[in-house]
This record gives C-alpha cells, sequence and structure tokens, in this order.
C-alpha cells in the first residue's frame, strides 16, 4: 500500500511512496491522494496504513528495542517521514504560554500544556493534552513529561513558560523573605531545568528535530527597583539557556531564549487597555500582544525555519531595550 505525506523541509505534499514493494503504486492509496475529501497535512500519515500500525506497536514499547523500531532506525526511506511534532508547554492556561499552545495545535503539532491550576485549551479531547503540574516538584514534572511521550508518542519541543509573574513581590530588598525568594528561582529557574532533563530521553530521539525554547524577559536585561527575585531569575534562564545549547549540542538539540517585553495579554486588555501613550512609547507604535511571542516561539521550535539557530537571545519588545529614555 502506498503512504502519502509531506517532507521535512515545508508543507508541500511529498507523494513519496513506501510500502512492502518499496515502491509498488496501489490502487488505494493513488485514490486516497487524488480524493479533495483527504487533505495531506505536514506529519500526515493516513489511518490503516501498515506503517502506521507498525509506529503504534512501537510506542506501545516506547524506549524498548523492538523490531519495529530497527526497521525505522535502518531505512533511510522511513527516516524520513514526518510524524506530528510534539511540544511541551508549561504556563499555559493564559496569556503567553496558552498563546503558544493554542499556536503549535493551529500548526498541526500535538501539544502537551500544563499549568499550576486547572484549566481546558480547545481540542483538549483530541491533540492536545492539558495537566496540572507545579514545575518546581520534580515528580510532577516527570510524571507529566511521561504522560506526554505516553500520548503522543515523543516530545520534539520544550517551552519553558511557567513563571511567577510578578517581579516586585512588593516589598523592598531589606524586607525580602528567603522562601518567597527561593519560591521564584524554584519556578522560574529549577523549573525548566526540570522539564528539559525528564525531557531529554524524548529530545535525543527527536535528533536534530528537537529543541528547547525558554522564556525570559527583557528584566534580564534592564531593571527596576524591588524586582531582585524576578531579574535574577530571568537572567539566571537566559545563561541556562546558552549552557544548554553547548551541552546538548553533541544531539543535534537546539536551545534558544526569548525575552518578551511589556506583553499586554487578552486578560489585562480587559481589565486595563494600554494608553497611546503606553503604544508611542514603543518604537513599533503599539504595545506587544500575547501572538507576538508565540510567533517567535514557533519559529525556534520549527526546524525547517530555524535549524541553523541555537544558543541566541531574541527580544520581542517593540525595541523599547533599544530606545534612549531622557527625563522631560
Amino acid at each position: 500500500p502506498l503512504l502519502c505525506m509531506s517532507t521535512a523541509q515545508g508543507p508541500e505534499v511529498g507523494g513519496a511512496r513506501f510500502g512492502c514493494s518499496l515502491g509498488r503504486p496501489s490502487p488505494r492509496a493513488s485514490s486516497a491522494r487524488a480524493s479533495p475529501s483527504l487533505p495531506v497535512q505536514r506529519g500526515q500519515i493516513f489511518r490503516g496504513s501498515p506503517l502506521l500500525c507498525m509506529k503504534r506497536r512501537a510506542m506501545d514499547k516506547f524506549g524498548r528495542s523492538s523490531s519495529t523500531c530497527c526497521l525505522f532506525r535502518r531505512s533511510p526511506q522511513l527516516r524520513s517521514i514526518v510524524l506530528p511534532m510534539v511540544a511541551l508547554v508549561t504556563g499555559a492556561a493564559r496569556g503567553i504560554g496558552r498563546a503558544i499552545a493554542e499556536r503549535f495545535a493551529s500548526e498541526g503539532w500535538r501539544v502537551a500544556a500544563c499549568d499550576a491550576s486547572a484549566f481546558r485549551l480547545p481540542g483538549s479531547d483530541e491533540g492536545v493534552l492539558c495537566r496540572r503540574c507545579d514545575v518546581s516538584d520534580e515528580a510532577a514534572v516527570r510524571d507529566f513529561v511521561q504522560a506526554a511521550a505516553e500520548e503522543f508518542g515523543g516530545v520534539h519541543c520544550v517551552v519553558n513558560n511557567a513563571a511567577i509573574s510578578d517581579p516586585y513581590l512588593g516589598c523592598e530588598l531589606e524586607e525580602l523573605d528567603l522562601e518567597a525568594w527561593n519560591r521564584v528561582l524554584a519556578v522560574n529557574l529549577t523549573g525548566p531545568m526540570l522539564l528539559v532533563k525528564h525531557a531529554l530521553p524524548h529530545l535525543r530521539a527527536a535528533g536534530s528535530q528537537a529543541s528547547v525554547v525558554n522564556i525570559a524577559s527583557t528584566r534580564a536585561r534592564m531593571s527596576e527597583p524591588r524586582s531582585e527575585a524576578y531579574a535574577a531569575s530571568k537572567g539566571g534562564l537566559c545563561s541556562l539557556t546558552h549552557a544548554m545549547s553547548v551541552s546538548l549540542a553533541a544531539s543535534r538539540i537546539r536551545a534558544n531564549v526569548v525575552l518578551p517585553g511589556w506583553i499586554a495579554t487578552e486578560e489585562q486588555r480587559e481589565a486595563e487597555p494600554p494608553t497611546s501613550q503606553d503604544e508611542a512609547f514603543h518604537p513599533c507604535g503599539r504595545v506587544g500582544m500575547s501572538s507576538d511571542v508565540a510567533e517567535m516561539v514557533l519559529f525556534l521550535a520549527d526546524p525547517s525555519r530555524s535549524g541553523f539557530v541555537t544558543g541566541q537571545e531574541f527580544v520581542v519588545d517593540g525595541g523599547v531595550t533599544r530606545k534612549m529614555v531622557y527625563p522631560e
């Protein structure tokens, strides 16, 4: 039987044909390919194909040696097949994290999303897995990664977005409570390390298709008073990303970090819309949106578009950090 699928380099239909005869046409697959009611998306394999069944059997024994896994390793033709990409996204209940998860899903990715509170995303019944998870709890992180791998068969991208986002903690430095300081670093810095640590076997299996995208902040580069814990955690996340890009290079896993500036999420815009003065402050003429960050993350996750990019910081702030500000 024939398989119709796209190539690894883009959304075009590759039209590759594989089967027991290694190229002999099959009437069923030929008719399926020609049918306008069966569009081929990137990573799609038709239901009922022997390859899909074979892959499912391999997934049932994920992480163990099997003859079907060996077939994938040994056959260049089969290795070129693009299965659906899988992304893990933390802090996905609202704001930037939710926009990232929804953007990945809209591109056909399988998405495993988590947050400290219960939530749902569109498509949660198919292609999207939502879990409650405290990213500072290693056991919870391990269980989240395992659930995602079992549900979707692997992991290609890790997006570390979860964070305690209050940069001030409401106090001066001399009043900063050590427990509050440790909690910010546990979520904002230790959490990303834990997620990559436990996803690493799956990322290594994905090889050059794998990437890590961390979400830091422009406060890693510029600070305000009373923001020590938040600034330290985001600066540390940038450094962690640099180190990961070097440490994981042998496995061809890329790691980059995005530094959002002033992003007015949907909830914030409803509560307090940005003023014309706020927008004029940005060289781009407007305050940022969650979708601005989501587009950058998707670019960095896609190996066909950013396969030569690793260890880099990407500022998404409308140009604010490049603007000199003088007192009037």
